[in-house]
């Protein structure tokens, strides 16, 4: 209840501050935490299948850092979005032709922008967005350097099949999510792409959380 009044008063606030990017950001992180909370809400209404055995309990810690990795990378891919960086690297896996483009991170992640002026468009230098594009990039090769190699060890699991296929379906969105990437930035960002990257981020969201409450849920006896 908390989350949806927060959730009208940010939209408010997107148009009252004229897409001040802080306020897009924490609306798009508003709107995932109420799916997010709607999805548990959800599983708890579904009967447990299987007894969780002692060795697929010890993969809690893991799995909980994995979801806090997965939710940096999606703020990330919402700054990316709220501050008109997507395209500012031109080419992949080089940005504008190179490893190391020039970049400025101070301007990139100034949280603190004046509110007033319309953000429509951004207002940031080139180099600060190449930066937040830059970002967005290392946190994506962070993020399937964990997710994947955690998903296969799901996928391992014989005493529960339900990890199985959760480990699989992760593994494909994580390679559904670079390929979209991938395609973001050589097509010069076309809208279906756009909206099925945000789109699968979401998913792998909601598959984390289905995760972590299986690996804790106590009706298991």
């Amino acid at each position: 209840l908390g989350l949806v009044i927060l959730q009208a008063v940010l939209g408010m606030w997107t148009v009252t501050f004229k897409l001040l990017p802080t306020i897009v950001l924490a609306h798009l992180l508003g709107g995932l935490s109420i799916a997010g909370l709607l999805w548990w809400l959800a599983l708890s209404n579904k009967p447990p299948a299987q007894m969780l055995v002692q060795r697929t309990r010890s993969l809690r810690p893991w799995a909980i850092l994995g979801l806090f990795i997965l939710i940096g990378q999606i703020i990330l891919g919402a700054w990316t979005s709220t501050n008109y960086a997507a395209l500012a690297c031109t080419n992949f896996p080089l940005c504008n032709g190179s490893l190391t483009p020039p970049m400025d991170w101070k301007a990139a992640f100034n949280f603190f922008a004046p509110i007033g002026p319309n953000y429509e468009g951004g207002h940031l230098a080139m180099d600060a967005r190449v930066a937040i594009q830059m970002a967005h990039r290392y946190g994506a090769f962070l993020t399937g350097a964990y997710l994947i190699p955690f998903s296969l060890c799901l996928m391992t699991i014989r005493e529960y099949t339900g990890f199985r296929k959760i480990g699989l379906m992760i593994l494909l969105l994580i390679c559904l999510q670079f390929m979209l990437g991938i395609f973001n930035v050589v097509f010069t960002l076309p809208i279906q792409s756009a909206v099925a990257h945000n789109g699968v981020a979401a998913i792998l969201l909601l598959s984390m959380i289905t995760v972590i409450f299986k690996l804790y849920d106590t009706r298991w006896g």
